[in-house]
This record gives structure tokens, sequence and C-alpha cells, in this order.
């Protein structure tokens, strides 16, 4: 379950949130992330679509997430993520595990946040925080707020 939650903090780098002039006609980087990155560092409007299969032997988990430069400038670039599917593949644990594994994944499935930022700072698998993302909008930002504030 950890393995999803960084797959998706990993995806972004992010810091504030405002309005930008958007951009939905998108160049297709399909699911190539350096062609992603270098449309991002020029505010190009641009998406890929990542899918992640993580995990061990025992517990495989796959997540699907499209990012998008929406538009902007080098300033003040709109990033958008949208978790398209999230799954457990397979998994060894027992049956109320596996259930309540299975509505924590799939909490994330759907979920969304948009960003605006510095286009030098937009990365794919870059390391980043949560408090990172503390001024960024939409229900995916809010559902790390709530595993920020969780106590395992």
């Amino acid at each position: 379950m950890r393995y999803a939650i960084a797959f998706v903090v990993l995806t972004v780098l992010l810091a504030g949130c405002a309005n930008v002039p958007v951009n939905l006609n998108l160049y297709n980087c399909g699911s190539d992330i350096t062609c992603f990155e270098e449309k991002a560092q020029q505010c190009t409007p641009s998406k890929v679509v990542l899918t992640k299969d993580s995990g061990n032997a025992n517990n495989q988990i796959s997540m699907t997430v499209r990012s998008e430069i929406q538009g902007g400038n080098l300033s003040s670039c709109q990033f958008y993520v949208v978790v398209q599917d999230a799954k457990i593949l397979s998994s060894n644990l027992s049956s109320t595990d596996r259930i309540i594994a299975d509505t924590l994944i799939g909490a994330f499935k759907g979920r969304d946040m948009t960003c605006v930022l510095p286009a030098n700072q937009i990365t794919i698998g870059g390391t980043s925080s949560l408090a990172t993302t503390a001024s960024c909008q939409g229900s995916l930002i809010d559902l790390f707020k709530q595993f920020q504030n969780t106590t395992y």
C-alpha cells in the first residue's frame, strides 16, 4: 500500500496554485516520461499516461496516472494529475485485510489535483513530500493530506 501512495506522491514536485490560461490541445507523449518532462520545461501543453506496478512477490499494486501540462508560462505553469486506475493485482493478505487494502487503494481512483508552479519544477518520479503540495487543489491532494495526518 505504501508503494501506491509513494508512486502518486513521487509523480509530482509541486508548490502553489493559481489561475493561468489553459490550453487543452495537448501534445500526446503517450507513456514517454522524457517527452513529457521536456515539454514541461517549456510549459508546452502535453500529457503522459503511466502505469506503474509495484510491490513484491507477495503483494502487487498497479496504478495508472495521467499527468498534463495545461498551459501558462515558465514561471506559472498549470499541472494536472488524475489517478485513472488503482488496484491490487495480487496479495497474500487475509480476506479482511484484502477488503481494507482494496478500499484504501481504490480511494485513489478518479482523484485529481491541479497545481501551478514554475515549469522547471515539474517532474515525474522526482522526490516530493506532502508538505510541498499543501497549496494545490483537488481531491487527490485532499487524500494526501488525510494520509499525512494519519498515524499508522
